[in-house]
């Protein structure tokens, strides 16, 4: 299955100019466009059957491979400017900007921001419907659903770098003696890998054992597909590749100079470490 869009970009020349958010208007203006997106999702599901006996035995796998590719460069080194009120906004005073994204190498506004996220899937399973009498039928059944490191993610034919936590005997000992590092060698979104056995029972009892009256029942543990959205938006402009930058006129020395919108931006690195290493896949449970 193929699924894109795009969006547009602004008329005339709106494209080009910042966003800008002017405090007590309860709104602002601002433009993403044009970018655009392509996800391609492939599918694979086999089952084999054997019959013997009073046993209906199916033993199969599911394959999901997603692919899905973003171009969100004119959204990303586009500035935001917020005003604290619309006096400020008409005089061009900026109490706080964000952006544009940042090529840390390069020492100017990044180009070609394009992020490929790569997702493997698997669940191999197997069930039983297993006829115990004329009046009760059991179904067994065991999935193992497999979901590798997460993904992985690169910007064109870079890998994207995620905050790993170091060494030390406490949480904050591991965040300080952290750094930002490409795990494997494409970018896996997580160090171990996430799997879960997810067991499955149901039965049918025929009350009367002439087929007028039955009892159904069962229960299982379903897992539940992480989308690449939960992590792959908090971390498309990490360090040390990209940096966020960020200022304030609430920051010491800061002044109206510092606020600045071309090719060369002040380059301030975003102080937030993205942190994608304790993710897990949802469980769910059926009755």
């Amino acid at each position: 299955m193929r699924a894109d869009g795009t969006q547009p970009a602004a008329p005339n020349d709106l494209p080009n100019l910042p966003n800008a958010y002017p405090g007590g208007l309860g709104g602002g203006f601002s433009s993403w466009g044009p970018s655009g997106w392509v996800h391609n999702n492939w599918n694979w599901h086999d089952v084999l059957t054997y019959v013997q006996g009073s046993h209906n035995i199916r033993i199969g796998i599911d394959v999901d491979r997603q692919q899905d590719l973003d171009n969100f460069t004119a959204g990303l080194d586009r500035p935001s400017f917020s005003f604290t009120n619309i006096v400020d906004f008409a005089v061009d005073r900026p109490a706080s900007q964000s952006g544009p994204i940042v090529d840390v190498a390069a020492g100017s506004t990044a180009k070609s921001l394009y992020s490929r996220v790569l997702m493997l899937q698997t669940a191999p399973f197997l069930q039983d419907d297993w006829k115990v009498n004329k009046k009760l039928t059991l179904n067994l059944g065991l999935r193992w659903d497999y979901f590798g490191h997460l993904g992985t993610v690169s910007y064109g034919p870079n890998p994207l770098a995620l905050f790993t936590p170091g060494t030390g005997s406490t949480q904050e000992d591991k965040i300080a003696n952290g750094s930002m590092l490409v795990r494997g060698a494409n970018g896996q979104v997580v160090n171990n890998t996430l799997w879960r056995f997810a067991p499955r029972i149901g039965f049918a009892y025929d009350v009367f054992g002439n087929g007028s009256t039955a009892i159904h029942g069962g229960w299982g543990l379903y897992n539940n597909k992480i989308g690449d959205l939960s992590y792959v938006d908090g971390i498309r402009t990490n360090p040390p590749q990209f940096a966020n930058p960020s200022i304030s006129i609430y920051n010491a020395g800061t002044t109206l100079s510092n606020f600045s919108y071309g090719p060369a931006p002040v380059a301030l690195p975003d102080s937030r470490l993205h942190r994608a290493s304790a993710i897990k896949s949802t469980l769910m449970v059926a009755w």
